[in-house]
């Protein structure tokens, strides 16, 4: 693993690994489940529940702030990882947002939505929320699925524009930073158990990105509605989270979960001098199914 040497200050890293306890890494049931007229779903952490208007770019956001319920729509930015990344700030002394949505490519039959903002007042709030609508699953046999991760990390980044000059330094909003990877799952329709890996791991984007260790989602059942929740670990066994999730469509088309990690999978990131206690990410991932053959293999150059 690499170090994040010249990745950020470690001034802003404190800032943002912040007082919210990691606590929040919670399977459905301890975080709350959110059941929605069109199926299962799953919550992790602080929003109670989420909605991805892809059609219209909109992303809105029901989250939990300090004990109160707050509805928060978000405007479209640009993407992460190949998914569409929101942001959302009142002034430039409000708490900054980002969140990232992702759905299925046939009929919303998955939908996921990570936020996050990156800390203010010793706090920060996040979660994950991922909604099902029709599945049906395989008579037998395995299934595999790769794609796309990305997800949203506590370690403060400036906000633009910056708050005004005498604002207090606890009361200057930091903005998240992005992680991206890839996911692969096989799911065994036989015994009804899937498990998987986020591999590829990268925290932050372009020249100052930084390599993190592969994540395991360890082996768990799957339920007759077709969703799932497990462990996520580190390769040396060690427990970093939970993972949660769904498959969708016909004989399982599609794959898709949340993720909530702690500091454990950025071990050996930052010097120890850095407290990371309180680090917290938060991904999503929704994938289509690929032949064994090519699951890892990349695609074509454009001509």
């Amino acid at each position: 693993m690499k170090q994040a040497l010249g990745l950020m200050a470690v001034a802003a890293v404190l800032a943002a690994c912040n007082d919210r306890s990691a606590e929040t890494v919670d399977a459905p049931g301890g975080g709350g489940t959110v059941v929605p007229p069109s199926g299962a779903a799953a919550s992790l952490g602080d929003v109670d529940t989420a909605t991805y208007d892809a059609e219209n770019d909109v992303v809105t956001v029901v989250v939990r702030l300090d004990g109160q319920d707050t509805i928060q729509e978000y405007v479209r930015s640009g993407d992460v990882n190949g998914y569409a990344r929101f942001d959302q700030q009142e002034t430039p002394i409000n708490r900054a947002f980002t969140a990232i949505g992702a759905t299925s490519s046939d009929n919303d039959e998955l939908v996921a939505v990570v936020t996050m903002d990156g800390g203010q007042f010793n706090r920060f709030f996040g979660g994950a929320v991922l909604e099902q609508g029709d599945f049906s699953a395989p008579s037998s046999g395995f299934a595999y699925f790769d794609g796309d991760y990305a997800g949203l990390v506590n370690i403060g980044q400036p906000v633009s524009p910056p708050a005004p000059p005498g604002t207090p330094s606890a009361a200057i909003p930091s903005g998240v930073s992005v992680v991206t990877g890839s996911v692969y799952m096989i799911a065994d329709f036989t015994d009804n158990a899937t498990e998987g890996t986020i591999y590829g791991r990268v925290l932050g984007e372009g020249g100052g990105a930084v390599e993190l260790d592969d994540v395991v989602l360890v082996n768990t059942g799957i339920a007759t509605d077709g969703t799932f929740n497990g462990t996520a670990e580190m390769l040396d066994l060690t427990g970093v989270g939970t993972y949660s999730g769904a498959f969708g469509g016909d004989d399982a088309t599609f794959a898709g979960g949340i993720v909530a990690l702690g500091a454990g999978a950025y071990a050996g990131v930052f010097p120890d001098s850095v407290d990371t206690t309180n680090l917290q990410e938060y991904g999503l991932f929704v994938i289509d199914q690929c032949d064994p053959a090519s699951c890892f293999t990349l695609p074509p150059p454009p001509p």
